[in-house]
């Protein structure tokens, strides 16, 4: 026998000479490699999805607890600065001279009679005033003294009368003395805002809750004030404001679509909230001692009382004054703010992040588990070669180059794997450029959205014509970064210029008449063609050769028309004193602005010509 047949011979069973039977399933190494490398995919891409989670969750919460802290912090001033100004605004109404005066008369009548007398006097008085009986006398002296007048004046010449309900002054026994409109009562010596500003006779200042008025049938803040001559406390200045106007505007404020801010007590009593009526619901216990601290923060809770059971992240930041006012101020309540957004709002970034990173770790896992059939193909002598230019492509060496010269699959392998480098580096190139080109649209693209939304707030104040353009162009010069601007209205009321609204910096004499000529010609020109007119160089625009004009003071211009079912209304002018390109998405996105603009103006003309006649019925 060939004893080298005799070695290659399979052995047996040593007693029976059988050839030993094989396994059914072996496991080859390439099959162990494939299986390793799958295992290892899938825990790294776990790990990797479990990092993102946490991290990403983690900043998320801090970016955005930060910005709700910021919301409540500024919304907290506004309150304060509000309710500071209303405060120093019935202090000073309180020492005026005829306020003063008018009411030392009340008292000197009232003085000579024993107090049970005076207050039979004035409750006769107040009920007769209820009913409206026997009053007229009463109501004309009260209507035609020099301190009603004054009031008046005042809330003549406020921004924002509809802040004030009633305004009202009464002498040292409560009795009525001056008022803005027709009071419900007569007899104020009862209501327990004068009782708190009066003293005793002693005199301080108040500030009321939100508080339900029986006469007025809406909940008011009264700021009340004494009036004070010589030391004494003469009488009590009230100025009753409605608590939704009043708090509605500084709450407005908003950075996201589902968020709001709003007022609650230190005992977890919602004070304001826009979103629905403070007496319908209230803070948990929990949320109560995560908001109502003395320094602004933020706060992740599950007790959110608009989302309850679902973890919701709110700001909070104490309104100063109601602590510095002093207790009997605010119903003997601190006042702080909170905010509160839909938690799928807050965290629809995360979601979409942790979509995308799971489809990724797929189509990774799936990668990985192909390239560890390729690689076991064939486990030889450059396996380690192999195995350590992959984990070096792997680490991200995307430049290491994989060098084996063995002719066959493994060589092969080593070639793909380059190859595969080279494409993952391309691949991460363009990447970066696709990110930077992404990142500049979504730039503009919320550039746009804030304007058109900026616009749009703007536009849905309930605003006499002359204001809202005004207003309006204030906000359009903001968020355009114009140095000057002007509307030129087509059809001006009789006897008034074209030129409605101006905000301009200081020019000479002459450019402001070269400005306006300007103006009124490329208005007609706007007016005929219902067409945007713009300029980057009004010095080398051939369309104003014909126009014999000096320096202006600008040097680019736009000129937006305003509007409304093909008919232009007016022209809205941006100027600018430094060259001044318009993209053609920013003059499509001006061209939308305009016809916003234009409709506004035409309801808010409608409007105003709809209710003249009921006014003047009214008066009548």
């Amino acid at each position: 026998m060939n004893p080298l047949a005799a070695w290659r011979r399979p052995r047996g069973d040593a007693a029976t000479g059988r050839p030993a039977r094989r396994r059914l399933w072996r496991p080859r190494l390439k099959t162990r490699l494939g299986l390793f490398i799958l295992i290892a995919g899938l825990v790294s891409g776990a790990v990797t999805l479990g990092f993102i989670y946490v991290i990403g969750t983690s900043t998320l919460k801090e970016a955005i607890g930060r910005s709700f802290q910021e919301l409540a912090s500024t919304t907290s001033a506004s309150i304060d600065t509000l309710i500071g100004h209303h405060v120093e605004e019935a202090r000073l109404l309180a020492s005026a001279q005829s306020v003063l005066s008018v009411v030392e008369e009340s008292n000197a009548f009232y003085g000579s009679d024993p107090p049970e007398e005076v207050r039979r006097r004035i409750d006769e008085i107040d009920e007769r005033w209820r009913r409206a009986q026997g009053v007229d006398a009463y109501f004309l002296e009260i209507q035609g003294n020099r301190a009603t007048a004054y009031l008046q004046d005042f809330a003549a010449q406020t921004p924002d009368p509809s802040l004030y309900r009633a305004i009202v002054v009464t002498n040292a026994s409560g009795a009525l003395v001056a008022a803005v409109g027709r009071s419900t009562r007569y007899a104020y010596g009862e209501t327990g805002w004068w009782i708190q500003a009066y003293h005793g006779g002693q005199g301080r200042l108040f500030v009321s809750g939100v508080e339900s008025d029986p006469d007025l049938g809406i909940d008011v803040i009264v700021v009340a004030t004494p009036i004070v001559k010589d030391q004494r406390t003469v009488g009590v200045l009230g100025m009753v404001h409605p608590a939704d106007t009043f708090l509605r505007g500084v709450t407005s404020a908003k950075i996201g679509r589902t968020d709001h801010t709003m007022i609650v007590t230190d005992r977890g009593d919602v004070v304001f909230c826009p979103v629905s009526p403070a007496k319908d619901h209230a803070l948990a216990p929990e949320q109560i001692a995560a908001v109502t601290r003395d320094e602004k923060g933020w706060s992740a809770t599950t007790t959110d009382v608009h989302f309850p059971r679902r973890e919701s992240l709110n700001g909070h930041a104490p309104v100063s004054i109601t602590r510095t006012l002093g207790g009997e101020n605010f119903g003997g309540r601190r006042w702080f703010v909170v905010t509160s957004q839909d938690p799928r709002e807050s965290y629809a970034p995360v979601y979409t992040l942790l979509r995308w990173t799971a489809v990724a770790g797929a189509a990774g896992t799936l990668i990985v588990s192909l390239l560890g059939l390729l690689i076991a193909r064939r486990i030889v002598r450059p396996i380690q070669a192999l195995k350590t230019g992959a984990e070096l492509i792997g680490l991200g060496n995307l430049n290491h180059r994989i060098e084996i010269a063995t002719g066959d699959e493994i060589e092969d392998l080593a070639n793909q794997f380059n190859k595969m480098a080279h494409k993952l580096k391309l691949f991460y190139i363009g990447l970066e450029e696709n990110v930077k080109e992404k990142s500049w649209k979504l730039e503009h693209q919320n550039k746009e959205l804030f304007i058109l939304y900026s616009i749009a707030a703007t536009l849905n104040q309930a605003l006499p014509l002359k204001d809202l353009l005004d207003d309006t162009l204030n906000k359009m010069l903001d968020v355009m970064e114009a140095d000057g601007g002007m509307i030129w209205m087509a059809d001006p009321p009789l006897g008034s210029s074209p030129i409605t609204a101006t905000k301009l910096p200081v020019l000479s004499p002459g450019q402001m008449s070269s400005l306006i000529e300007l103006i009124h010609h490329i208005s007609r020109t706007v007016r005929e063609s219902g067409e945007l007119w713009t300029t980057e160089n009004l010095a080398v625009d051939g369309r104003l050769d014909q126009l014999r004009y000096s320096d202006p003071g600008f040097i680019s211009l736009a000129g937006i028309p305003l509007t409304s079912r093909d008919h232009v209304l007016g022209i809205l002018f941006l100027l600018y004193r430094d060259i001044r390109a318009l993209t053609s998405r920013e003059e499509k996105l001006l061209a939308s602005v305009g016809a916003q603009i234009g409709v506004t103006i035409e309801h808010t003309a409608l409007a105003a010509h709809t209710q003249s006649p009921l006014r003047d019925q009214n008066e009548r």
